[in-house]
């Protein structure tokens, strides 16, 4: 990554000079939204003459082409509001740029990935990186708070995935994330007279180890959220994710039952994800043309984003506009109707638990670092067969939980 070293001169009152111990990393957006906003003017206002007599201050700006450093980690700053308390004083602030012109969804990827950089290299723990909004309850980072380009728990996922050395991209394969009541959520929010398919988007996925949520998604952005306005397809064809409509004017494959066509969607986009057998018989008519695993992540299912030119679509950004509804699918707050099938009566928020040693990954599929299962936790939620953590934010299953 790079970050360019551009440090505000020493003896002037944005720059304190106190002893920082690095306990946190405190997460903020800009605010400033105009044209030409980026880290390198933020740097430049830092040393200017106007930020020279003001306590405003912070460690890093991210952008989409990197990060500027503006203070040593190991000195404190004025960047949380909290005057002498632990954000200021004991933790390093890093601001993500949200200008207009800029790509926020670089910009923020390149912050969770600084963040994770910052946490080897000073041993902070993930449950130690948190929002502005902790120390003073601002509305910041505003960007990430309004699910833009994604919410706090995507954030946070990025950084351990860039921790334990993996892309911190979105893998096609895996188990989803969102619940099917999460989805139902969406789409009757967002469209009341939608179908309810979310659980066979859930089932059928499962079979294939393909995440239902992002196909879900995806169908969303085909088909308007179901509406089928203005797109290629239509309700009757069972076709939710525009296979087969290479070109304008062109009306599609259609399908028998919305399962079989549902079932065609995630084969085909397992053909991008990887090279593993499919586990049913194949349903999708343009499987053959796929070159398989040439899209593993969902950023890298748009033709102009993907790094060998080949993709689902050719359209910009496509990648980025299916991560976009999904991020606003796991902003709802849907309860399983079944919780408590699968819920333990033994948990229940508030509950102290550990991880068990034996325990391999989290619900939203990273690795668990042993550091965390050695940890005592508190449960913030349950949802299905998962529970939230509260100290480290992160979804584990049930049956890798013991209580305390």
């Amino acid at each position: 990554m790079n970050i360019i070293q551009d440090f505000i001169p020493a003896g002037r009152r944005n720059r304190p000079g106190r002893v920082n111990p690095m306990r946190f990393i405190t997460i903020h957006n800009t605010g400033n939204a105009n044209k030409g906003s980026g880290a390198k003017n933020h740097a430049v206002y830092l040393k200017g003459d106007i930020a020279a007599g003001l306590p405003v201050s912070w460690h890093y700006t991210a952008d989409e082409s990197g990060a500027y450093q503006h203070l040593p980690d190991n000195e404190d700053a004025f960047h949380a509001g909290d005057g002498a308390g632990a954000g200021n004083r004991q933790s390093i602030g890093i601001e993500i740029c949200m200008n207009s012109d800029g790509d926020l969804r670089s910009a923020t990827d390149n912050a969770a990935r600084l963040t994770a950089i910052l946490c080897k290299k000073y041993n902070i723990s993930p449950e130690n990186v948190v929002q502005h909004n902790r120390w003073t309850g601002k509305n910041c980072p505003q960007m990430i708070r309004n699910n833009r380009p994604y919410n706090w728990d995507i954030f946070i996922s990025k950084v351990k995935n860039f921790i334990s050395g993996e892309s911190g991209l979105t893998a096609i394969a895996g188990t989803a994330i969102a619940t099917a009541e999460q989805m139902r959520a969406y789409i009757k929010r967002i469209n009341p007279d939608a179908p309810d398919f979310a659980g066979i988007f859930i089932s059928e996925s499962r079979i294939e180890s393909i995440r239902g949520d992002i196909a879900f998604a995806q169908s969303c952005l085909e088909t308007g959220n179901f509406r089928f306005a203005g797109s290629a397809v239509t309700l009757e064809q069972n076709n939710f994710c525009g296979m087969g409509v290479t070109q304008n004017g062109m009306k599609g494959n259609s399908f028998p039952t919305p399962q079989i066509g549902i079932r065609a969607q995630i084969h085909h986009l397992k053909a991008y994800a990887n090279a593993e057998p499919l586990a049913n018989p194949n349903e999708s008519p343009r499987f053959r043309f796929v070159q398989r695993g040439v899209a593993p992540y969902a950023e890298w299912l748009g033709i102009q984003e993907n790094p060998q030119g080949k993709g689902w679509a050719a359209g910009a950004g496509y990648g980025e506009k299916i991560l976009r509804i999904l991020s606003a699918v796991l902003a709802e707050n849907a309860q399983p109707e079944n919780l408590k099938i699968f819920a333990a009566p033994s948990f229940k928020s508030g509950d102290k638990v550990k991880i068990k040693q034996d325990a391999k990954i989290y619900a939203t599929g990273q690795t668990i670092p042993d550091w965390v299962k050695s940890r005592e936790h508190t449960i913030m939620q349950t949802s299905g067969e998962r529970i939230l953590l509260r100290e480290i934010f992160s979804w584990v299953f049930i049956k890798d939980l013991q209580k305390i």
